[in-house]
């Protein structure tokens, strides 16, 4: 995981952790990929992420 700023968020406070998604099959590995922002809130789409991740 990383944290880089918040698109959803105002203010000072404009950080978020995110997951990255990539592997090396992606044929722009080294230049994009995907980031799943991670939340302390559960929303209905929420996936849980278990104590030890």
């Amino acid at each position: 995981m990383v944290r880089s700023s918040d698109p959803f968020k105002t203010g000072d406070e404009r950080q978020r952790p995110w997951l990255i998604v990539n592997n090396e099959s992606h044929p722009f590995g080294d230049e994009q990929f995907v980031a799943v922002a991670v939340s302390t809130k559960e929303y209905p789409e929420s996936i849980a992420l278990s104590s030890d991740v």
